[in-house]
């Protein structure tokens, strides 16, 4: 190579050159991808969704007063999780404790645990659904959000359970503790409005 004058140099790959590396590349990229789905699997992943709603009788008559649902679901791939204490990250901050839905709580992987606690016995204060925290076994705390799609009617998730906290039973309305549907406020509203039964209980 003369001074002042640079030369490009082009290896030619010999097709055994080629086969080595297409080989090293693949045995690279399968140990990366068994690293990523080993640490996936080792990670516990949860969703907590929040929501108002009441519960309701089996005719579809409102038979508590409205109350604040925690729903917690285990996302993770394969690892168990243990819900050890719920609350809401106000000032103070206020433990969700429920008798029907005591603590801990153990989830397999899709598994939903849903608690609730009366709104009138809570803090009046902005985005409650945003402020609850669940705490895991292993330390960790997860956030909650906001539940925008929640079903007109529905059960809530897990066990049979006894009457609802808070519960106010109207005159002519019996079975309370197998009041086992819930509705979002808004069609309450509906229905006191319209007179006509909530979706499904027609």
């Amino acid at each position: 190579m003369s001074a002042g004058r640079l030369e490009l140099v082009i290896h030619r790959w010999t097709s055994t050159e080629i086969t080595v590396s297409i080989a090293v590349f693949g045995v690279a990229a399968a140990f990366l991808t068994q690293l990523y789905f080993r640490r996936r699997d080792r990670l516990r992943r949860l969703r907590v969704l929040v929501h108002r709603a009441v519960f309701l009788s089996d005719s579809g008559l409102p038979v508590s007063d409205e109350q604040l649902f925690v729903k917690v679901t285990n996302s993770s791939d394969s690892r168990e999780v243990s819900i050890t204490h719920i609350w809401l990250d106000t000032t103070p901050q206020i433990d969700l404790l429920n008798s029907a839905r005591p603590l801990p709580a153990r989830l397999q992987p899709d598994e939903t645990f849903e608690t609730w606690a009366p709104v009138a016995v809570l803090p009046n204060v902005a985005g409650l659904e945003q402020l609850v925290r669940v705490k895991l076994s292993n330390g960790t705390t997860v956030k909650s959000r906001l539940n925008k799609d929640v079903r007109p009617v529905g059960h809530v998730a897990g066990a049979s359970y006894a009457a609802p906290l808070g519960t106010t039973e109207p005159a002519g309305v019996t079975g309370v503790a197998e009041a086992r549907y819930v509705a979002p406020i808004r069609t309450i509203e509906q229905t006191a409005v319209t007179g006509a039964p909530p979706p499904g209980e027609q």
